[in-house]
């Protein structure tokens, strides 16, 4: 059997667990790379309820008596 027999063979194979299996990983590096892009324009994201921004401070406010 030629070196060409061979890869021919073991292209005509089924997908193997491994193959399957490294084209899932890249699939999820993908995705997680996409979805780190986006969070990285969009930047930080305000949860539902939460001030859009810190309230700006009103002064100083005189020390509690402890007593």
């Amino acid at each position: 059997m030629s070196a060409l027999e061979v890869r021919g063979a073991a292209a005509d194979a089924p997908d193997r667990p491994a193959r399957r299996l490294g084209a899932f990983g890249l699939l999820l590096v993908a995705v997680l790379g996409a979805g780190l892009g986006v969070g990285a324009l969009v930047g930080p994201v305000t949860p539902p309820g939460a001030p859009a921004a810190p309230a700006a401070h009103d002064g100083d406010h005189p020390a509690p008596d402890h007593g």
